[in-house]
């Protein structure tokens, strides 16, 4: 019996890869910045490439049925995913833009890119300059798959956090706000003062208001 049937599919070689970049969390004031990856090694006739959304434009149960199955594709063979982690700490240190491109090195070396790999980034994200092929584009999770794919792994992947997060800091209700600055999260920031995980560059106003 051929064991054919059995193997994975090949990954092609790198040229032929689409890789998208996507970040989420850059504007919440709580909360890790988090960056999506996702490589697709071979064209997938899918209905979800003419239809695609970003994932603010996505809903929650939507956005997990998605991450299934790219987590389904990447068993296949057929693509694969990363996210990287920067934690308040260093956004607070650094800024949002120098931990973008922390976050950005950090996928390129755990895929193990080429460095003549074609990288498709959201406006904002840059790869290292090694990456010649690199490009940002403008609202480019609205109109390209991998983007927007990358953003929905990079929203799970982050959202899944502050679920945990918020067991350790119910107050701050992160649950529901997932770290950004609805009014009941700042009602509680006001209550409550800053937890570790606050960005305090983010709330600086308040922390020389209240010191």
């Amino acid at each position: 019996m051929s064991s054919k049937n059995n193997k994975k599919s090949v990954i092609p070689m790198f040229r032929h890869w689409r890789i998208g970049v996507d970040e989420v969390g850059r504007g919440a004031l709580a909360g890790p910045l988090v960056v999506g990856m996702f490589v697709l090694y071979k064209k997938i006739k899918h209905p979800l490439f003419s239809s695609f959304k970003d994932s603010k434009k996505t809903s929650k149960k939507e956005r997990v049925r998605l991450y299934e199955l790219f987590v389904k594709w990447r068993h296949d063979g057929l693509a694969d995913f990363a996210t990287a982690r920067i934690s308040p700490k260093l956004i607070d240190k650094t800024g949002l833009s120098t931990c973008g491109r922390i976050a950005v090195h950090r996928l390129c070396k755990r895929m193990s890119l080429p460095a003549k790999s074609r990288i498709l980034l959201d406006a904002g994200l840059e790869a290292p300059a090694s990456y010649v092929l690199q490009k940002s584009i403008v609202r480019g999770d609205e109109t390209i798959a991998e983007i927007a794919f990358a953003s929905i792994v990079a929203k799970v992947t982050r959202d899944r956090e502050m679920q945990r997060t918020h067991r350790l800091f119910p107050q701050y209700h992160f649950a529901d706000n997932v770290g950004y600055g609805t009014l009941a999260h700042r009602k509680a920031v006001a209550a409550f003062g800053v937890c570790p995980i606050h960005r305090r560059t983010f709330l600086r106003a308040y922390l020389q208001s209240n010191s």
